[in-house]
């Protein structure tokens, strides 16, 4: 994601899959735009985007993804995966609008469990 200019400021790897719906124990499926990877280069964590009304170059990319998501109309909603213990990122998702999943966070490889957020899309 430029800066208005040609650097890069941050990153983001998203796929649309059929996942569990609404949460991680439900039989059914519905397809969200899983966001596998997203990042802000550290000199612009905290930055706000010049010309907009305080919003962070991170709360940008969400607003980008979402816009990607609402292209599709077969799309719930958002999903990814987060450190349980990553407390910053777990607050910052929930205030772009996520939910932690209701059956908790689970243990995917050797290091802290990961917990499923999600954000449904209006009106899907």
């Amino acid at each position: 994601m430029p800066a208005g200019g040609d650097e890069v400021v941050g990153y983001a790897t998203l796929a649309f899959r059929n996942v569990a719906h609404p949460d991680d124990c439900s039989p059914g499926r519905a397809r969200y735009l899983a966001i596998y990877a997203i990042g802000v280069d550290r000199r612009f964590q905290g930055r706000f985007v010049p010309g907009t009304a305080g919003q962070s170059f991170a709360a940008s990319m969400i607003v980008a993804i979402e816009s990607i998501a609402l292209a599709r109309a077969s799309c719930v909603g958002l999903s990814l995966w987060v450190r349980s213990t990553n407390i910053r990122a777990i607050r910052f998702y929930e205030k772009a609008g996520f939910a932690m999943d209701p059956t908790g966070p689970v243990q995917r490889d050797g290091g802290p469990p990961h917990a499923s957020m999600r954000k449904r899309l209006p009106d899907r």
